[in-house]
């Protein structure tokens, strides 16, 4: 008889917002307060729309493979499907999330105000007043008691607040950015959509152009040129950070079982195709992060 300990499966531990999940689940919403101990995060793709508010402190990570910086009253307002991570943080820092899961952002969507939403997704981060710092976590706290408390029209009353707390962080960004009033990229806003929908079925350039009605020449020179990466540089840096998640954190998925899941015809080809993006084939990856 194989005792337990041979058999259980070694687990990769969840990320603070990983853990957060069954509370998502049941509220739609979740108020996070984190600090220096927290532990850095390798890039990964967050399923979350991820409010951060800084405190304290400075922080240093990456978003979409961009180096990113924030101190104190800095807020970021990160859509998801996009590539996020930790990789320094000074040891005053401290910070609140606001996390809110997928079906509370499909009722975002109602919403009149969310009609700039689609600046957020190539810049995301801005600076807070001290004035306009208090309110926002006059808001914030609001939703973390409301969160706590039973309350019979609980979910509609954190939409609300959701829908205060966004309205407020749009009129401060434009407040404090008078340039960055345009509505961002339409076009790559609705390429990053697409890709977080169909990673699995294409990774083809021709296919997100033909989704949006576009040539394949004109639609990768209007990428490049908004966002100074290629359309292909996209989709690959994509599929190969959601190959990462699943090597990591998936260790009793088998490498063909990956490919499978990832929409690769074979295991060779997707081997392939990982190792032209990083160097190295997933089982060496998958033996790198144990």
């Amino acid at each position: 008889m194989k005792r337990k300990g041979n058999s259980a499966k070694k687990r990769t531990p969840q990320t603070p917002i990983e853990a957060l999940k069954p509370l998502l689940e049941e509220t739609g919403v979740a108020v996070l307060d984190m600090d220096k101990q927290a532990p850095a995060a390798e890039p990964y793709v967050s399923q979350y729309l991820i409010v951060t508010i800084n405190h304290a402190g400075s922080v240093e990570g990456e978003y979409d493979h961009e180096k990113m910086k924030s101190g104190p009253h800095d807020v970021s307002f990160v859509p998801p499907n996009h590539i996020i991570g930790r990789t320094w943080a000074s040891d005053d820092y401290k910070c609140t999330l606001v996390v809110v899961s997928s079906d509370a952002m499909e009722q975002m969507r109602q919403y009149v105000s969310y009609r700039n939403y689609l600046t957020y997704h190539k810049h995301p981060q801005f600076s807070l007043t001290d004035e306009q710092y208090d309110a926002m976590m006059n808001i914030v706290n609001l939703l973390r008691t409301t969160c706590a408390m039973p309350c019979r029209q609980k979910h509609n009353i954190i939409m609300h607040i959701l829908e205060v707390m966004y309205m407020l962080l749009d009129d401060f960004r434009v407040a404090n950015n008078p340039e960055d009033q345009a509505k961002g990229s339409p076009l790559f806003a609705r390429f990053y959509d697409l890709l977080a929908e169909n990673y699995t079925k294409s990774r083809e350039v021709k296919f997100y152009a033909k989704k949006l009605c576009l040539s394949p020449k004109y639609f990768g020179t209007v990428i490049s040129k908004e966002t100074g990466t290629s359309a292909i540089k996209w989709i690959a840096n994509y599929v190969v950070l959601q190959a990462k998640a699943l090597l990591t954190h998936n260790r009793d998925m088998s490498i063909q079982q990956v490919s499978e899941k990832l929409g690769f015809p074979d295991q060779a080809t997707f081997a392939r195709y990982f190792k032209l993006n990083t160097g190295m084939s997933p089982k060496d990856f998958r033996k790198q992060r144990k």
